[in-house]
């Protein structure tokens, strides 16, 4: 049976604008799950499946970028001894692996980029790459051979690098797919030249995720009386309150509360968190919409 580790998420973002429609699931690897002798990414399939140890492809790292936006990244690894097809390159894709490509998570508002951090050890000239692939219903709307819509990083970089991937000129999407390898595999029989490691986080459609403090306040949500010290009330103005909720996280990125919205001007306790800024962020089943909030005893 999988248990969920359970791992302080960070949601907060650097946009130009404070409501964010095209979400990436498990956007900074903050949640992981245990599944027999190792950990998985959730929302992300991986080359983990089989693994016996003590080589695991993908793996949760507490060396992240930047480093007071969340705890985690996403490491990926190589094998040669494992290949060819053993699972012997680290490999990560929203959804599952299935080909040709399927959607793998909604998105609307037409991104038009891809931003992130990486930072990559090439060992014997291996590649990495980062794909993005587009949907609108159902059917590939960017497709192209393997290395169109992606960062292809071909040398070795040993710093934190953000990257922005500028997508192919489309009409419409209604959902994408995320593709990650720290090896390019261009053929059945093709196994990676090293151990070569490569690191992702903060993934986004947005813009560069900088720091919890860097976004502004979203015209949809509003909240008072602030600073509180009792109670505060959520006003969401057009969001829908189906299946939404509302978290609270603390500047460090840790999640310290989370209620589910039923109504619009719905009363939420604060009594309980400690003097400081947050963030509090309102999801619905379409959008993000987030804002600060000042609690004071």
């Amino acid at each position: 049976m999988k248990t969920k580790l359970l791992f302080a998420s960070t949601m907060a973002f650097a946009l130009a604008i404070g409501q964010c429609k095209a979400q990436i699931p498990n956007n900074g690897f903050e949640d992981w799950t245990q599944d027999g002798n190792y950990v998985t990414p959730d929302d992300w399939a991986t080359t983990l499946q089989g693994q016996p140890g003590p080589y695991f492809p993908v793996t949760r790292s507490a060396d992240h970028y930047p480093s007071n936006v969340g705890m985690y990244s996403m490491r990926l690894e190589n094998d040669p001894s494992f290949m060819p097809l053993g699972g012997g390159y680290g490999m990560a894709i929203t959804g599952s692996f299935n080909f040709p490509f399927e959607p793998a998570f909604p998105i609307s508002g037409n991104p038009t980029n891809l931003y992130g951090y990486y930072k990559y050890n090439s060992v014997n000239e291996d590649t990495a790459f980062i794909k993005v692939v587009l949907f609108n219903n159902g059917v590939e709307v960017n497709s192209g051979n393997l290395l169109n819509d992606a960062l292809v990083v071909t040398s070795t970089v040993t710093d934190w690098t953000s990257f922005n991937v500028q997508f192919d000129s489309y009409t419409t999407a209604d959902s994408a797919l995320i593709w990650i390898s720290a090896f390019i595999p261009s053929g059945m029989d093709d196994t990676p030249n090293g151990n070569s490691v490569l690191y992702v986080d903060n993934l986004s459609f947005d813009g560069l995720i900088n720091s919890v403090n860097d976004f502004q306040d979203a015209s949809e949500l509003s909240l008072y009386p602030n600073p509180a010290n009792q109670a505060i009330t959520i006003a969401t103005d057009a969001m829908n309150t189906k299946n939404a909720s509302v978290q609270i996280y603390s500047l460090t990125g840790a999640l310290v509360k989370t209620v589910p919205l039923m109504r619009d001007n719905q009363n939420v306790d604060v009594s309980g968190l400690a003097n400081g800024t947050y963030v509090v962020t309102v999801s619905d089943t379409e959008s993000i919409s987030r804002t600060k909030l000042v609690v004071q005893h």
